[in-house]
């Protein structure tokens, strides 16, 4: 599986032949091929992907060879899980605050988060909380215009070197502790 950040909240993530893109609407760079599948935030949003199989509301959904989970969240967005090649990945858009006991339950065993870590020390903070909540094996860090100091140091990570893509295969997930990687907008 490989993921790639278009910027603010946009993902897009390759498996098996398909792809599936989060808000593409948020994208600083469009994503360069056509989605499967798109996951929005906003429920009820509409997107205009023909081909695509477009997922908007609360619900679980089997689509191009991805499963997802979509569940509300904070301020009533929607927040995903996302299941492909025995990879299990949580996309949280917006980190507006720690995640509740009952929003934690059926968060166990994540391999990768997607977080919202935004711009501000507040946001960055409140991300790094919410990843030593669900203690994934990959912290992957989205929705910020610079380098998210704060969220970094939080983590332990330090100065870590930007990456065009991340490449994710089961086997060669960190085992003991969270790694964070930290992606370019392509």
């Amino acid at each position: 599986m490989i993921l790639y950040w278009h910027g603010g909240t946009c993902v897009s993530l390759e498996s098996a032949g398909s792809r599936l893109v989060t808000n593409p609407f948020s994208a600083e760079k469009e994503p360069k091929e056509e989605a499967g599948v798109v996951l929005l935030s906003e429920p009820g949003k509409k997107h205009s992907a023909k081909t695509a199989f477009v997922v908007n509301t609360p619900g679980e959904y089997d689509a191009k060879g991805f499963f997802v989970m979509a569940a509300l969240g904070q301020n009533d967005n929607l927040d995903y899980t996302i299941e492909a090649e025995g990879i299990r990945i949580y996309y949280l858009a917006q980190a507006k605050e720690e995640l509740s006991d009952e929003r934690l339950e059926g968060l166990d065993n994540v391999d990768v988060l997607i977080i919202g870590a935004g711009d501000s020390r507040d946001g960055n903070e409140i991300a790094a909380k919410i990843v030593n909540q669900i203690e994934p094996r990959l912290a992957v860090p989205i929705g910020f215009k610079e380098t998210p100091i704060t969220f970094l140091k939080e983590m332990g990570s330090g100065d870590i070197e930007a990456q065009n893509k991340l490449v994710i295969k089961k086997k060669d997930l960190p085992q003991e502790e969270t790694e964070t990687v930290v992606l370019k907008i392509t």
